[in-house]
């Protein structure tokens, strides 16, 4: 039998050597992907640490949740999963990364997936390369997830502070030397009035 302490270093060292083997994956050449590089992990357990209190509470009557778009190999499914307890599910245009992740994971375009709604907590770290096509799918995501869900993540074309959410997290990186900055962080879609 392990321990605790022994499941989560196997957890982490499953996650660190998946995430070297697919580092930068993919067609550079297609605007629909992006190489795949993978958000540190250091980073998203503590953005989705931020967020537990607030999508428990939402998720009253089931376990939390939780959507990767562009889910990549399925670390942070891992991760949500076996850290955090949640209920996971990722979507991946790419079928050999698709096919490596042990959990739920749909072989689909992230622009034609039509649960958003069915998730509490959706992770999106730049899956497409081409500034349009990501605009398109944050569109997409911010109109079709549920009021009270929380969206988190990273590198976004939207500024999550002009939707007038509540902020969770507010990571955002702001060039201090002229226009530009890279939104991170975590935001929660108002409630139904």
């Amino acid at each position: 039998m392990t321990t605790r302490a022994q499941d989560i270093a196997a957890l982490v060292s499953n996650v660190a050597d998946t995430e070297h083997r697919f580092l930068l994956h993919g067609d550079r050449h297609d605007p629909r992907v992006t190489p795949w590089m993978p958000y540190q992990p250091a980073d998203f357990i503590a953005i989705i640490w931020e967020c537990l209190p607030v999508v428990t509470t939402l998720a009253q009557d089931h376990t939390p949740k939780f959507l990767d778009v562009g889910s990549g190999p399925g670390t942070k499914l891992d991760i949500a999963q076996d850290l955090f307890g949640l209920e996971v599910c990722g979507v991946e245009i790419d079928s050999g990364m698709a096919a490596e992740a042990k959990l739920f994971t749909v072989h689909q375009n992230a622009l034609d997936f039509p649960h958003y709604k069915d998730f509490d907590l959706i992770w999106l770290y730049r899956p497409f390369r081409d500034a349009g096509l990501e605009r398109e799918l944050e569109t997409l995501i911010i109109q079709e997830m549920k009021p009270g869900a929380i969206l988190a993540g990273g590198s976004w074309e939207t500024d999550p502070g002009s939707l007038g959410w509540e902020t969770i997290v507010d990571d955002t990186l702001n060039n201090p030397n002229g226009p530009g900055c890279i939104w991170r962080g975590a935001w929660r879609k108002p409630q139904a009035a």
